[in-house]
C-alpha cells in the first residue's frame, strides 16, 4: 500500500493530521480485511468485485460514512487506479438527492402528508449496491404517483437536487453578462468545457465519473449542445453527455447504449434489469440539474421539458427550457 503518497497529497493540501491519521487507519484495517480471504492479492490491485464486497463489509461495521467513501477515492486517485476511482463514484452519486427531494415535497404538502407519502419506506444508505438503487427508486416513484398530481410530482422532483453551489455558476454568469448575445455566451461556453475536457484528457484524470479520450473530445465537439446549448425560437435546447461516453460512442446494442447514456444512480441498473419499472417522470430531477445553472445565469425560475431519456427509450437525454420568461440578449 502507498501510503507515502496519500501523506503527500494530505500534505500538499494542508489537511489536518489526525485526517490523515484515520485516513491511514482505515485503509490498513480494509487492506487486512481484503486479504483475509484473498491470500497474495495486493490492495492496490484490488478489482471492481472485490471492491463490492469490501464496501459491504464496511456497512457491517458501520464504517460506511462520507469520509471513509473520499478517503478511498482519494487513495486510488493517488496510486492511479482510474477504474476503481470511477468505479467507486457510482455508490456516492446520488448523495443527499433524495433528502433534498423530500425536502422540497414537505414543505410543498406538509409533514403530515409527507408521512403518509413515505409510510415505511427504507431510504438508501451510503454503500447500497448500485444494483438495488433503481429497486427502491420504484417504489419512491410509486408513492409519489399515488398521493401527487403529475404536476405536482414534477415540480417536486424538478430542482436542485444535488445540492450545486450558485458560487459554482457565478463565472459563467459574468461571462454571459460580458457576452455580445446569449448566442455567442453558448457558443463560447462550449468551446471553454471543451477545453476542460482537454486538460482532463492531456494530464490523463479522471473528469467527474468518466475517463476523458481524443474520441470523447471529438464526441462532444460536433454538438453545442453537450455542455452548453443552443438557442431557437426563445427555447434552449440541451443534450446530457452520456455517463460513460468512452464505451458510448462504441457501442452498438441499443440497450447498453442507453445504459452508458444514463447518469442516475437511482435509475441506470433499471435499464438492464426489465423487472424493475420506473417512471419517466423520473428524469425530472435530471432536468432540474440541467436548468440550473441558467437559472443563476439569468436569475430567475425557468421551465423545461424532457424531449428524449434513456430510461424511457431514447438513446440519449435531451431537454427543452422556455426563456418566455426572460429578456435575454
Amino acid at each position: 500500500m502507498r501510503l507515502d503518497l496519500l501523506k503527500d497529497l494530505y500534505d500538499r493540501n494542508n489537511l489536518k493530521n489526525e485526517d490523515y491519521q484515520y485516513a491511514e487507519s482505515l485503509l490498513l484495517g480494509l487492506e487486512k480485511r481484503h486479504l483475509f480471504d484473498a491470500a497474495n492479492l495486493s490492495f492496490d490491485e484490488i478489482s471492481e468485485a472485490r471492491l463490492d464486497s469490501l464496501i459491504e463489509t464496511m456497512i457491517d461495521h458501520k464504517e460506511n460514512t462520507v469520509m471513509a467513501f473520499i478517503v478511498l477515492l482519494r487513495y486510488f486517485h493517488v496510486i492511479s487506479r482510474k477504474d476503481i476511482y470511477i468505479h467507486l463514484t457510482k455508490y456516492i452519486g446520488g448523495l443527499d438527492v433524495i433528502e433534498n427531494i423530500i425536502d422540497r415535497m414537505e414543505k410543498m404538502v406538509g409533514k403530515d402528508k409527507l408521512d403518509v407519502i413515505l409510510g415505511d419506506l427504507s431510504l438508501p444508505y451510503l454503500g447500497t449496491p448500485p444494483k438495488a438503487m433503481p429497486i427502491f427508486t420504484e417504489k419512491f416513484m410509486n408513492r409519489l404517483g399515488k398521493h401527487l398530481s403529475e404536476s405536482e410530482l414534477k415540480k417536486v422532483l424538478t430542482g436542485n437536487n444535488h445540492g450545486v453551489s450558485e458560487k459554482a455558476i457565478i463565472p459563467d454568469k459574468l461571462d454571459y453578462e460580458n457576452a455580445e448575445s446569449l448566442k455567442s455566451f453558448l457558443k463560447d461556453l462550449h468551446k471553454k468545457k471543451i477545453s476542460v475536457l482537454q486538460e482532463y484528457a492531456d494530464k490523463n484524470k479522471v473528469w467527474f465519473e468518466q475517463n476523458i479520450t481524443k474520441e470523447v473530445i471529438e464526441y462532444v465537439q460536433v454538438n453545442q449542445e453537450i455542455l452548453s446549448a443552443t438557442l431557437k425560437d426563445g427555447k434552449l435546447y440541451m443534450t446530457k453527455i452520456p455517463y460513460d461516453t468512452e464505451k458510448y460512442v462504441h457501442e452498438t446494442d441499443v440497450k447498453m447504449k442507453r445504459y452508458y447514456a444514463c447518469h442516475c444512480p437511482f435509475a441506470r441498473e433499471a435499464i438492464l434489469d426489465e423487472k424493475v419499472l420506473i417512471s419517466p417522470l423520473w428524469c425530472h430531477c435530471s432536468a432540474g440539474f440541467e436548468k440550473f445553472p441558467f437559472e443563476v445565469i439569468f436569475g430567475k425560475k425557468l421551465k423545461i421539458k424532457i424531449l428524449e431519456s434513456a430510461l424511457q427509450g431514447d438513446l440519449k437525454c435531451r431537454f427543452e427550457v422556455s426563456l418566455a420568461n426572460v429578456d435575454y440578449k
